[in-house]
């Protein structure tokens, strides 16, 4: 009878959860210089393809990101861009040895702004030093010269499966989330749900990778 109960309250938690995320607007995203499912410039990579097919440093260069207005309630909006793609293992990056497309993989989070006033619908692009002027910066999981900013996408090249960046824009309830200071890309994520009214999102793709970049 427990074992049932359980289910049943398992159930109910991701019947709401779906209600809810069928309930959500949608925000009209626009990233400059990226097409959904296309590859990312160069000049927005951390890291990028070399002649001797491995990466070196790149520009990372952050794109403009803009997006339309959220529903009625809007009190703040957060950028998050991530990629699911990161292999768990990250001991085997960059080594001879080539990461199987189907290893095991983790989020990373690349940029994440949050405290963006409602009345605000672009934050422009810059060089990866500079901060934008609106909202607050978390931790991402990318780059320790620039940890509350843009880091650009920087995929292990000898890792067999393309990587997928996800800049999304998601309108909240609340003008700024309860989170300590310094908080991280990933406690932000875990804080949102109950709080996000509207989403939307641009998804990018990109590759170091010799042989994928090959395949094109």
């Amino acid at each position: 009878m427990q074992l049932f109960r359980s289910l049943l309250a398992i159930g109910a938690a991701a019947f709401a959860l779906s209600a809810q995320a069928a309930d959500l607007a949608t925000l009209s995203v626009h990233v400059q210089g990226i097409e959904p499912e296309s590859s990312i410039p160069d000049a927005n990579a951390l890291c990028v393809p070399t002649a001797n097919g491995k990466s070196g440093p790149g520009q990372s260069l952050r794109p403009s990101i803009a997006w339309s207005p959220g529903p009625a309630g809007t009190k703040s909006y957060v950028v998050i861009v991530s990629d699911p793609d990161v292999p768990q293992d990250l001991t085997q990056a960059d080594k001879p040895q080539t990461i199987p497309a189907d290893a095991p993989r983790q989020t990373f989070y690349h940029w994440v702004q949050l405290a963006i006033p409602a009345d605000v619908a672009r934050i422009g692009g810059s060089d990866e030093t500079a901060q934008p002027k609106v909202g607050i910066g978390a931790i991402n999981d990318v780059t320790a010269a620039n940890p509350f900013g843009y880091g650009g996408p920087c995929p292990p090249w000898n890792d067999l499966r393309v990587h997928h960046y996800h800049f999304q824009v998601l309108a909240l309830d609340v003008a700024s989330l309860t989170l300590p200071k310094g908080a991280t890309g990933k406690m932000v994520a875990n804080v949102l749900p109950g709080h996000v009214l509207a989403r939307g999102e641009v998804v990018g793709t990109y590759t170091t990778n010799a042989q994928l970049l090959h395949a094109k």
